[in-house]
């Protein structure tokens, strides 16, 4: 196309400079020789056309345009091989174009060479007579898209002739369109001096310049004619591969997508089922492990229960077995103090007979007191061997009391402990308080020993002296004074413990049970009351021996007044002296009345004491049943629960093994896991490097398809030009030479 414009534009710039020329020969005298030598010039000029048009097709043909790069090898290749480029014009164009406006200035210049100018423009129809047949309006309009301005360069050949074409077309510029005004008026004259047949042959001249143009013009054509539709052949057969493999590539990218989604999906299915399956199973495990950690608390808080009450139940018997002892203490005690109440009421009432015989029956009385002697004798003796049973007792309970502990000292705490040590020290202190008591019946004996010596003495000394009532009322007073101011002593010593032990329960009260401080507080209501009863009989006793001593002084003062008034009659002296016996048998007797009447009321009490130990003995023997029962029933069930702790630490040893094996399990399914999420990983990798090649590839076919939108533009473009060009060739021509008008108008001239 470029070099057809090429053409055009040199013929249309050398038609006017030889209208010139002409006009130049017609006005002057010389036209001849410059047309001989613009002949001469025209033939080497195209001589250099017909020498550089095959280099031009050779150049035009060697240069192909810039190759886009495929990512399918195979229509790489097919490009390589179909794909020619052509050498780019807008140089020539543009010198054309030069030309074009240089022409109607010459025209302007010389109005009166129209008509020739109009005959020296050959017809187009002459031109292209010869290639109808070959269409070229479809080859053009079927032009390959591969021809675009912008991916053409030109070569080296194709420069140096478009440079040689350009020097040439300057030349004859500067030759012909240019000239200088006494040229131009000499040619013009030279014009006016030719003759008819000197204008024929110059006529001549240019037809056959005219031919030899359209000679070359066609051959130029025709070889653009024959590239132009090889070359849109193999534009058609590279379009249709292209298809092809495009159709192809994609179908191959569909199915590989394909492929790959199923297997994607497939394998996540499979994976993401594994995982439920994992996720599941440690579930289930996790349930397991909790439910076997619940078990574990509650069989601990079972154990801690049965240890507390295995605890407690321990403590209660304890308790219980020392409240046993206690009480049987106290029974002990009590039964002493009953046999020695009952000897002592035996020796009263022996006194008390004896008493009423008279001086006759002294040697029987003192026989008597020997008899009470020995019995007081034996009475120690007995005492001395309970004493020595309930040490052995005792003993034998501090034994099995040191073994209880040395069971018991794991279990049992610091407040037990010292509740035991309390409980060991008032055992200490009942077996001082026995010891006492069998002190003072020791005392009470030898002080009856040294009452009947002293009862020998006054007798052998007083044998004519005071009476018999007098020295036994005597006596009973002294007896009742000692007998008082022990009980005084044992009620003080009474107080003084009653109030450590008050005290100590105070010191003791936050540290011990409840229970124990309720038994602790009966006894020592009952301890305190009991010591009341003592000291009011001690008043009472008190009173009566003050009275006692009172009328007994009264007497002794009137008794020294009788003797000291004068020597009454002897009747006198023995109502006197019957009187004050009288009256002192009447103090002896009411004395006796309230020893023997305080004896009573204390056998009385010591009665009710005996009842209220026996039941609270058959109490605490039932309790102690009761406990005996309990604690069986407690080692029964400890033993079970023993057997039940055994049993469950088997079972939790088997739950352990079931937890390591669980969680060896639960390692290996996350080591297999983390594979599989690695495989997973990977398999993303994968699909994502997939996906990068696929979106590759799919904006490598946008851009192809840009790229023939691009060409497809551009074929529109130069389908516009040519149907431009087409519109400028199938005008109707202005041909000034050859017209057949113009030239019978000229042979008529």
């Amino acid at each position: 196309m470029s070099l057809v414009l090429s053409m055009m534009n040199l013929m249309c710039l050398i038609m006017p400079k030889m209208s010139t020329r002409l006009g130049s020969l017609l006005n002057k005298n010389e036209v001849l020789d410059r047309y001989i030598d613009g002949e001469q010039e025209a033939a080497i000029q195209n001589e250099k056309l017909r020498q550089n048009s095959p280099t031009r097709s050779v150049v035009s043909n060697s240069r192909r345009p810039p190759r886009p790069h495929y990512t399918v090898p195979s229509l790489q290749k097919s490009m390589k091989e179909n794909v020619e480029t052509y050498p780019n014009v807008d140089a020539k164009d543009a010198y054309g174009s030069k030309n074009h406006a240089s022409v109607p200035d010459d025209f302007g210049r010389f109005p009166h060479l129209e008509d020739y100018r109009s005959e020296s423009i050959p017809f187009v129809e002459d031109i292209y007579e010869d290639f109808q047949d070959m269409q070229p309006s479809k080859v053009i309009h079927d032009a390959p898209q591969y021809f675009h301005d912008h991916d053409l360069d030109f070569v080296p050949e194709g420069q140096e002739t478009d440079d040689k074409l350009l020097q040439r077309a300057k030349v004859i510029e500067e030759r012909f369109i240019t000239p200088s005004g006494d040229n131009h008026q000499l040619n013009m004259s030279r014009y006016k001096r030719l003759s008819s047949n000197e204008m024929f042959q110059l006529i001549q001249c240019l037809t056959e310049d005219r031919k030899q143009l359209a000679d070359e013009l066609s051959s130029q054509i025709k070889a653009r004619l024959a590239e132009r539709f090889n070359a849109k052949e193999k534009y058609k057969q590279s379009v249709k591969e292209l298809e092809i493999r495009t159709r192809r590539l994609e179908k191959e990218k569909t199915e590989v997508q394909s492929t790959l989604e199923r297997e994607i999906d497939r394998r996540s299915n499979d994976w993401s089922a594994r995982l439920l399956r994992f996720q599941s199973e440690e579930e289930r495990l996790r349930e397991r492990v909790r439910e076997l950690a619940e078990k574990n608390v509650s069989f601990q808080r079972e154990l801690t229960s049965l240890e507390a009450y295995k605890v407690d139940a321990s403590d209660k018997v304890a308790s219980l077995e020392m409240q046993n002892i206690k009480l049987t203490d106290e029974l002990e005690k009590v039964k002493n103090e009953h046999n020695n109440l009952h000897n002592s009421s035996i020796e009263l009432h022996a006194q008390f007979s004896k008493a009423a015989e008279e001086k006759e029956h002294i040697r029987g009385f003192l026989k008597d007191k020997e008899g009470d002697n020995k019995a007081l004798h034996q009475v120690v003796a007995r005492l001395q061997t309970i004493c020595n049973e309930q040490e052995k007792t005792i003993a034998g309970l501090r034994q099995g009391f040191s073994a209880e502990l040395d069971k018991e000292s794991v279990r049992s705490s610091s407040e037990r402990k010292n509740r035991i040590q309390m409980e060991l020290i008032r055992l200490s202190g009942v077996e001082q308080k026995l010891r006492g008591e069998v002190q003072s019946c020791r005392l009470e004996v030898e002080s009856l020993r040294q009452e009947n010596i002293a009862l020998l003495n006054r007798l052998q000394s007083t044998e004519n002296g005071s009476s018999f009532s007098s020295i036994r009322l005597g006596q009973e007073l002294q007896a009742k004074v000692d007998n008082l101011q022990t009980q005084g002593l044992s009620l003080l010593d009474k107080s003084s413990q009653l109030c450590t032990k008050l005290l100590d329960l105070v010191k003791c009260r936050r540290h011990e049970s409840e229970h124990d401080r309720d038994i602790d507080a009966l006894d020592y209501t009952l301890e305190f009351q009991s010591i009341k009863g003592g000291i009011e009989n001690l008043k009472r006793s008190l009173r009566a021996t003050s009275t006692v001593l009172a009328e007994k002084q009264n007497l002794k003062e009137k008794s020294e007044e009788a003797a000291v008034g004068g020597s009454p009659l002897m009747e006198q002296m023995d109502e006197v002296n019957f009187e004050f016996k009288l009256k002192e048998e009447a103090l002896l007797n009411r004395l006796l009345k309230e020893a023997l009447l305080s004896k009573e009321l204390d056998i009385e009490q010591l009665r009710s004491d005996v009842a209220s130990l026996l039941r609270i003995q058959d109490v605490m023997r039932n309790e102690v049943q009761r406990v005996q029962d309990e604690l069986s029933c407690i080692t029964h069930k400890a033993k079970h629960l023993e057997l039940q702790g055994s049993k469950k630490d088997e079972s939790i040893d088997q739950i352990q093994q079931d937890f390591q094996e669980s969680a060896k399990e639960l390692s290996a399914l996350r080591g297999q896991l983390k594979i599989v999420t690695d495989e997973r990983d990977l398999s993303w990798q994968e699909a994502k490097q997939l996906r990068k090649t696929t979106s590759m590839m799919q904006n490598e076919v946008a851009s192809l398809k840009k790229k023939i939108e691009s060409l497809e533009e551009d074929i529109l473009v130069k389908e516009g030009q040519i149907s431009i060009l087409q519109d400028n060739v199938y005008k109707p021509p202005l041909d000034f030479i050859c017209s057949p008008r113009t030239m019978k108008q000229f042979g008529m001239e």
